[in-house]
């Protein structure tokens, strides 16, 4: 369309983007979103850690309500293995055994307390072990990695004599909830 301007014929511009305008928003849009991306990666490994914790915490409460029940033991699920340690015996006298195995093997054990059983959210298996001492009286609920490095372990000193057990048999643990 033409545009008569002070006398003069003059074009009249379209409005619109340019290809250029349009390519340097793309580009801005693209490396923003690279940097989201980027950042989001060490919040989801974060992530999956706190749901270990919560995990853990879980079978270690389905754990107690056993224990309230079933005349003060824990359960001692069959398939287990046997730690080997030197140190097994009591102050009465009393020999001990201490064993581990996968939590999965609670599930018939606390299906009326907690179901399903908790798995670990990034499908590590055996992540989480179940300890338990042949009195039926002392466990735990291990977890023996975390993802994102040992920022929220809590085995690494002053540990309950089950986790010690494990621990000092070569076993990895990097947190624990014992009873």
């Amino acid at each position: 369309m033409l545009n008569i301007a002070k006398g003069a014929f003059v074009k009249e511009r379209a409005k619109a983007f340019t290809m250029i305008e349009l390519l340097v928003v793309i580009s801005v849009i693209l490396i923003l979103s690279g940097f989201v991306a980027y950042n989001l990666g060490p919040a989801r490994v974060r992530a999956r850690d706190n749901r270990r914790i919560s995990d853990a915490n879980l079978i270690a409460s389905a754990l107690d309500q056993y224990y309230t029940d079933n005349l003060r033991t824990y359960p001692k699920p069959t398939g287990c293995s046997e730690i080997n340690v030197n140190q097994t015996n009591t102050s009465d006298g009393a020999s001990l055994e201490y064993y581990s195995c996968d939590v999965s093997v609670l599930g018939p054990s606390l299906s009326s307390y907690l179901s399903p059983m908790p798995k670990d959210p990034s499908s590590i298996v055996g992540n989480y072990v179940y300890l338990y001492r042949s009195d039926g009286k002392k466990v735990a609920v291990v977890i023996r990695e975390f993802e994102g490095g040992t920022g929220g372990c809590n085995a690494t000193s002053n540990l309950p004599s089950i986790v010690e057990v494990y621990k000092s048999a070569g076993n990895p643990a990097c947190y624990y909830v014992a009873r």
